[in-house]
Parts: structure tokens; sequence; C-alpha cells
């Protein structure tokens, strides 16, 4: 396989669609790394630790039950590259036997490197979806996750580790290469927070990726030390926005 991030990170986006349509729960979980999580706005945190779990519980009858034959996934856009993770905004259409589309989907997927019995493994490792919905409510929420975004990094620029973790819907994921850290609640993110090394960011530009009624994928770059990268799912729960997973890079030399 090659060593190359963007091309590998590509390749596995790919092969996970081809994955999903082959109906086969060993063949979708070659297409996962382990631990995997995957929230939405209108669905909370789902965090499958082993591979044996993902096999045991998954099944295709849900889509199925929907006229689902196969699905295609969207042309992908490579958002942030470093060596070992990828942050990819995509999506799928699922269609029928007939290739009469049912649904689309927006996710931006956070794909990774792993060592999988001495091999280098590029694999799903994280999926932000956003859910369909009414177009009219996209720019709406973009806005409000655009402010929620910047003062979470305006409190974390004045050491406020408490104000970042009340912008926060818990359960929330932090994605790491070959880890998923589960952040229970506010005490426990403030304290990881504090524990962390700090830097201000001393330059930021935000963008709305993919956005929908209930959810937004927020791509970050700034200027710490060095240069990192994110993307922040933000999501609507109960009539309040709050960041609900996140993936933080350090740019690498393929970065776009």
């Amino acid at each position: 396989m090659t060593s190359d991030p963007r091309t590998a990170s590509l390749a596995a986006y790919w092969r996970f669609f081809a994955a999903f349509n082959s109906r086969e729960p060993a063949s979708w979980a070659d297409a996962l790394n382990f631990p995997h999580v995957r929230v939405s706005g209108r669905a909370p945190l789902s965090l499958t630790l082993t591979r044996a779990e993902h096999e045991r519980a998954m099944n295709w009858n849900k889509p199925l039950d929907s006229g689902w034959h196969h699905s295609v996934g969207a042309e992908p856009q490579v958002l942030h590259v470093s060596p070992d993770v990828v942050h990819i905004c995509g999506g799928w259409t699922r269609f029928t036997e007939q290739h009469a589309p049912i649904m689309s989907n927006q996710v931006t997927y956070i794909i990774t490197r792993m060592r999988v019995d001495g091999i280098d493994h590029w694999g799903m490792q994280a999926r932000f979806g956003i859910d369909p919905g009414n177009d009219s409510e996209a720019m709406p929420a973009a806005d409000e996750a655009l402010a929620l975004v910047d003062t979470y990094l305006d409190a974390w620029n004045v050491r406020d580790y408490a104000g970042c973790a009340a912008l926060l819907h818990y359960p929330a994921a932090q994605v790491l290469p070959g880890e998923i850290v589960r952040l229970p609640d506010a005490a426990s993110f403030s304290s990881r927070l504090a524990a962390a090394t700090w830097h201000s960011i001393r330059e930021r530009t935000l963008e709305p990726v993919q956005t929908g009624p209930t959810a937004v994928n927020v791509a970050i770059d700034m200027t710490l030390a060095g240069r990192e990268q994110a993307v922040f799912l933000v999501t609507r729960r109960e009539g309040r926005w709050g960041i609900e997973g996140r993936s933080i890079i350090e740019a690498g030399d393929g970065h776009s």
C-alpha cells in the first residue's frame, strides 16, 4: 500500500463504500480502524471498541427495509493531511436497485493510519455526519456554529478551560490515530485541557464545510506553536449548539 497519506486515505475512502455495498461484516470491518466512532446531528455518539464487536452488531436490515440496493460515495474533498490522519469531506447517496436515489448525507471522515498485524492500515476511524434537512436552515446554522467555535477558541486563549468545556455536548469524542477519547462530562474535559501544553492561538480561520439544520462540520486552520488544522462537529441538541466531535492534527507537508 502506498505510504503517501493523501493517496492512501482516498483509497480508504472508496474502499469504505465498496465494503458497505458487499453486505459482508468482515469486509465492512476491514475498511475501519478501531476503536471507531460515529456521531451526527440526529444520532448521539456511538463508540465501537473492537472489530469483533462491530462484526457482531452489524447488519443491513435498516437500509434494506428502505429499498436500498447500493450506496455511492460523494466526490471527496481532502481538507487536511498529516502523516497519520487525514480529514476528508464526503458523503453518500443510497440508491434502489433501479438506481433511484433514496437519501443522501454529508459526512466528514477522519481516516487514520494504524499498525494492524504488523502492517500499516489506513481506515475510517471516525464519521462526523450532518444528516439531511431543509436547506433554508443551513445558513443560520453555519453562523451559529462558527460563533460557538470562535467563542471556544477565545476561551482557550485566556486559559478559561471551564468556559471551553461548557461549549460541548456530552459525551463527546476526541479522535486520535488509533484512539478515541470519550469525554464524559465538562469536569473531565476541563481537567484534560488544563493538563495539555498551552500555546496562544495567534492566527485562525474557520470555515463551515458541511452544514445541515442540526449539525455543522467546521474546518479550522490555526497557528499556535506550529500550524494545526482541525475539524469540529457542532450539533444542536435540545435547542442548544455544542461541540460533539473533535479531530486536531499538526499540518503536514501535503496539507490542502
